[in-house]
């Protein structure tokens, strides 16, 4: 479950110098490099909604991590073997729509494991954000 928190979550150092150091001959790099990162981010952000919308009403929250890790893993191997800008852009936006469906989900998930108003949902909540907020700085 930690790697797929890596993945879920963009990581801030070193992104914009990672885009900047492709052979794509991008005009303006670093303005592009960052707004290609300010887009990837606000992305995972905001596909939340529609991939929680998702799975309440289509596909179920199971469904939803599965086919959300499914995608992120895709879009990861779209990186690592894209030799052109095109590549790259499809690979990220595969991510953007598979942070969306795990995102939202996973939390309910975890809260669905307890029954509510119980300590041990309290702590099991608590361990997943405490995981997820360890993965994040690991990321950095």
């Amino acid at each position: 479950m930690g790697a797929i928190h890596l993945l879920r979550y963009p990581r801030r150092v070193g992104a914009v110098p990672g885009l900047c150091s492709r052979e794509w001959r991008l005009r303006d790099r670093r303005q592009t490099a960052a707004a290609i990162y300010g887009l990837y981010t606000a992305g995972t952000y905001l596909t939340a909604l529609p991939g929680g919308w998702i799975a309440d009403r289509l596909i179920g929250a199971r469904s939803a991590v599965i086919i959300g890790g499914l995608f992120i893993t895709l879009g990861n191997v779209l990186l690592a073997i894209s030799e052109s800008a095109s590549g790259f852009y499809i690979g990220l936006f595969v991510i953007v729509l598979g942070v969306g469906l795990l995102k939202p989900n996973v939390s309910a998930m975890v809260a669905e494991l307890y029954p509510e108003g119980g300590a041990r949902r309290d702590s099991g909540l608590r361990f997943s954000t405490w995981e997820s907020t360890s993965a994040r700085l690991w990321a950095r």
